[in-house]
């Protein structure tokens, strides 16, 4: 009786949840920009390759990762161009490649991420 309870108490709290939609990286495809909704940053980030202390700080909901990545399509490979601050402010500061990837020159080729890349179908209006 106590486990039913339980159970009906947190679809309860959950029911009322709600989330914030996240700002997509950008993919640059034949001289197009268009939303990426894979982050290829995020899978850098591990034990040997850590996010540097202080850089991706949280000042909104719409983006928790602290950034946005702008990608690149070249010769069939993958590369990051640019990284600005994940604020919801117009214009936010560019963070220098350098921080994350100090002995690579930009564009950084992305020999890490071998994911698919999710590209949400465009809409004709």
């Amino acid at each position: 009786m106590k486990l039913s309870i339980s159970i009906l108490g947190l679809l309860k709290l959950t029911s009322n949840a709600q989330a914030t939609a996240q700002f997509p990286d950008v993919l640059i495809y034949k001289g197009k920009s268009q939303p990426l909704f894979t982050n290829p940053l995020e899978s850098y980030f591990t034990p040997e390759n850590r996010r540097p202390a202080g850089v991706f700080r949280f000042s909104c909901t719409a983006v928790w990762r602290g950034y946005v990545a702008t990608w690149k399509i070249v010769d069939s490979q993958l590369y990051l161009v640019k990284l600005v601050a994940g604020t919801c402010g117009q214009n936010p500061p560019e963070i220098p490649l350098s921080i994350v990837f100090p002995a690579e020159d930009a564009p950084i080729k992305a020999n890490w991420f071998s994911g698919k890349l999710r590209i949400p179908p465009l809409t004709l209006i």
